[in-house]
């Protein structure tokens, strides 16, 4: 299986995240739709250093409140062992610190920014965005003659196809009628397939997008597969 928001776009920025509340995960997928960024999550301190040494990330963002090993110190730790990207600390608690020996100031600790908690989507987008600028698309990208841009319609139209096997996240939301997720994908496929000129595939995510918000889950498998079927026709004129 593989998941839309690693398939379509090669090449995106990798940001690590580590809170340790999965509830919150696909909040901050949600967030980053439109950028250019493949989202990667761990729910505690070590997972987060070690994780972050052993593959290549470009921004993590730290959660400062999670057992074990915190945010605070697992920033502390990947810094000891050489990690140089960014870090962001995210908390309930504003820009002070509140760890063992005392009280300290996020922005002088070795963070390049604090997100506060609730997580706001300007917030987070603004911060991921300064930091690594290159999230946008790039143009050449969106030229509807270019092979690379008939690549990625053909890896979104494949996914769309394969539904909801082609995809962990989509799959368990169906199975567990879980409207985020799918909400979040219809959203990024209608803002493809209108990228992509495929207006009708965009209006259909649109609309799978707003029944499963409404908890239509019936109407959901119905606009799912009419989603399929178009995908299955424009993916036929490619070949």
């Amino acid at each position: 299986m593989t998941d839309l928001d690693t398939a379509v776009l090669p090449g995106k920025r990798r940001v690590l995240i580590a809170d340790d509340l999965p509830d919150l995960w696909p909040i901050y997928r949600h967030h980053l739709n439109g950028l250019w960024v493949e989202a990667e999550f761990v729910a505690d301190g070590l997972s987060a250093v070690r994780t972050a040494l052993e593959k290549p990330f470009d921004l993590v963002l730290m959660d400062l409140v999670m057992p074990g090993l915190n945010g605070t110190e697992a920033a502390d730790q990947l810094r000891r062992q050489g990690f140089t990207k960014p870090i962001v600390a995210v908390t309930a608690f504003g820009d002070l610190l509140v760890t063992e020996t005392g009280i300290r100031d996020a922005t002088t600790d070795g963070f390049a920014a604090v997100i506060l908690k609730p997580i706001a989507g300007d917030q987070l987008r603004a911060v991921v965005s300064k930091l690594l600028p290159s999230t946008t698309w790039p143009p050449e990208m969106l030229e509807p003659s270019s092979t690379e841009t008939l690549a990625h319609r053909r890896t979104l139209l494949t996914y769309l196809v394969d539904l909801p096997d082609s995809s962990n996240i989509i799959a368990d939301a169906f199975a567990r009628h879980v409207a985020e997720p799918v909400r979040a994908m219809s959203r990024q496929v209608a803002g493809l397939a209108e990228t992509f000129g495929m207006e009708d595939l965009a209006r259909e995510a649109a609309i799978l997008g707003r029944v499963v918000g409404h908890g239509q889950w019936d109407k959901a498998h119905f606009h799912l597969q009419s989603l399929r079927s178009l995908a299955q026709s424009e993916l036929a004129q490619l070949r």
